[in-house]
């Protein structure tokens, strides 16, 4: 353990981030939950560009990474991942949308006679698509603009039987970028339940010898889903200093784990430590 602690500050990592936006399309919310007694929910879409945008919805069957991300199931996979969509129902399956107007879809789960308890899981799509188009030379003449199309996707669940969740933080590490002066806050989570979780991870920093402790880091909507055994979870740490203290990382729950501290973990930072990152 103590290995493992000096080690954290050694390894040097040039922190890199990628945001998974849908242009023009406010989602509300991004993931849904249902289950035996509440079998239906909605999704509100909302058109916030300044002109008419279709979206088509359809299903996306994908798998979480220990990672981080997503991967699409392959068709062996797909023979026994619990899916939802093959019960689910969507209305409507097509929108448009004028400048500032909103759409409500409802999801349903149909339960099929002899279903198994657990949790079912797909991934709703949004896919916008092309703009059709009249040739200013031929006003007669239409044309589909081409685009690329951007699509978008939230996790929908269905949960069937005793609901049984939880989790542990197993360690905290450092990835410092000695260059930029930047931090990345790895977070190794275990999960000690049937069922995934959703929460948001916050980072704490008390400096030594002081009482005041900070929040340096948020990562809101992270999703723990039931397929994972283990996750690592990222965290950039605002305006890093290297200093001895304690980091303190914290999972706090979201939607249905609303009020609930999932887990929590702290590493005290030593003296010495620093001195050996610095040298």
């Amino acid at each position: 353990m103590k290995k493992n602690m000096l080690n954290i500050f050694i390894s040097i990592f040039l922190c890199s981030f990628s945001l998974s936006t849908f242009a023009s399309l406010l989602i509300s919310p991004t993931r849904l939950v249902l289950d035996e007694r509440s079998r239906s929910a909605n999704v509100i879409l909302m058109n916030t560009s300044n002109e008419i945008q279709s979206y088509r919805l359809d299903w996306k069957e994908l798998k979480a990474l220990p990672e981080g991300g997503y991967r699409e199931l392959s068709q062996q996979e797909l023979l026994s991942f619990p899916i939802l969509s093959r019960m689910a129902r969507l209305s409507p399956k097509q929108v448009t949308l004028k400048p500032g107007e909103s759409q409500t879809v409802k999801v349903s789960a149909r339960k099929p006679r002899n279903l198994n308890d657990g949790e079912y899981r797909s991934h709703l799509q949004f896919t916008a698509l092309p703009k059709v188009e009249v040739n200013a030379s031929s006003p007669s003449t239409t044309s589909i603009k081409l685009n690329v199309l951007l699509s978008y996707s939230i996790p929908v669940i269905f949960r069937l039987g005793q609901f049984q969740y939880g989790n542990k933080i197993n360690n905290i590490s450092l990835k410092h970028d000695k260059k930029n002066n930047k931090a990345t806050i790895n977070i190794e989570l275990q999960k000690q339940g049937k069922y995934s979780l959703s929460g948001n991870l916050f980072a704490y920093w008390k400096p030594l010898n002081s009482s005041k402790e900070t929040r340096v880091g948020i990562l809101n909507g992270f999703n723990f889903h039931h397929e994972l055994d283990n996750i690592v979870a990222k965290v950039a740490w605002e305006n890093f200093t290297l200093a001895a203290g304690t980091l303190r990382v914290v999972y706090q729950g979201t939607q249905e784990f609303s009020g609930t501290k999932l887990s929590d973990y702290s590493l005290t930072i030593t003296p010495a430590m620093v001195k050996s990152a610095l040298n």
